[in-house]
């Protein structure tokens, strides 16, 4: 963890932004095809390096402008020990590549942070299950065991907290965020969600939240949602106090999700303002969303739209419900 600790979300009403989807970015609109989604490889090569950093200073560059604060998300999505098995990687190169992936945000953030610009850094983590069919997934002891390692690289690295992003279910969030209390490190859930605005697991997103904090003593620092179209996210909605630990989204710009756009590209995809207009809507029903940023369609002029548009109205939003 940092020497000097930052304040997180969830300590603060200052807007975080974060970026717009790494993964489809470098794929879509950079040339890049990492092996297996696998972001982090492209860390291997110098030309890899230099686009993820021009890709990510460009977002902490709109964050400065906008006076934000950003969330500086690991390439670790995808380096755990079932991606070490696809890749043909022994563990110990997987646990360097998530070394790497630290030492690589902990330098752009370096170079950054500041009191106008206060930058975390991230230590995302991808869910065990993905790809499984509804009800596959696995129990909360498997999951605590099984994300326990990666955990602890991350945590031993640097980062300032941890996200599950892209989860399913509430089973594996609770056995993560009970791996991140026997570390010791801060966590946060975010759920993805299916067009009915239902958990691919067919449980609501207010029973999933209740459910994780229930059963972990409410841990996580709060609650997001990610790689979900805005319009799927109103469904997602409903009156009460749940809603209050729901801190903010990182939606898609493509309805049809990240797979859609290897057939359509941009054509399946909100314009920058459209994205914008949508993800504004939602602000009226997460009164306490601070953290705002972009999934899979989505890039940098999304993300600018989004700036424009939402930041002031987060702003007021958070002193209304101080």
């Amino acid at each position: 963890m940092t020497e000097a600790r930052q304040t997180l979300p969830h300590q603060t009403q200052r807007i975080f932004l974060t970026d717009s989807g790494p993964e489809t970015d470098i794929m879509f609109n950079r040339g890049f095809n990492p092996l297996a989604f696998n972001a982090f490889t492209l860390l291997n090569s110098p030309q890899g390096r230099r686009s993820l950093k021009t890709y990510f200073s460009a977002h902490m560059e709109l964050a400065a402008e906008y006076g934000t604060g950003y969330i500086l998300d690991t390439l670790t999505y995808r380096a755990q020990r079932e991606y070490a098995r696809r890749l043909c990687m022994s563990l110990g190169e997987v646990r360097d590549a998530n070394l790497e992936a630290v030492d690589f945000a902990v330098a752009l953030r370096d170079q950054y942070n500041s009191d106008m610009l206060p930058v975390l850094v991230n230590g995302v983590i991808g869910p065990c299950c993905e790809g499984l069919a509804p009800g596959e997934g696995v129990t909360a002891n498997e999951a605590e065991a099984y994300h326990h390692e990666q955990i602890g690289w991350l945590a031993g690295a640097g980062v300032d907290f941890v996200t599950a992003a892209n989860f399913t279910c509430a089973s594996e969030a609770i056995g993560l965020v009970r791996a991140t209390q026997r570390l010791g490190i801060e966590s946060t859930i975010s759920f993805i969600l299916r067009p009915d605005g239902r958990l691919p697991s067919g449980q609501t997103l207010e029973h999933a939240i209740d459910e994780v904090d229930a059963r972990t003593g409410a841990a996580p620092m709060h609650f997001l949602i990610n790689c979900a179209h805005p319009t799927h996210v109103t469904q997602a909605l409903s009156a009460g106090d749940w809603i209050d630990r729901l801190r903010g989204f990182r939606c898609n710009a493509s309805s049809p999700g990240r797979n859609a756009l290897r057939d359509c590209g941009d054509d399946c995809c909100d314009t920058p303002d459209a994205f914008a207009q949508q993800c504004d809507r939602l602000l009226d029903r997460l009164p306490r969303a601070n953290v705002l940023g972009g999934c899979c369609g989505s890039g940098l002029l999304h993300m600018e739209a989004l700036a424009s548009r939402l930041v002031a109205t987060a702003r007021r939003h958070l002193t209304c419900s101080a």
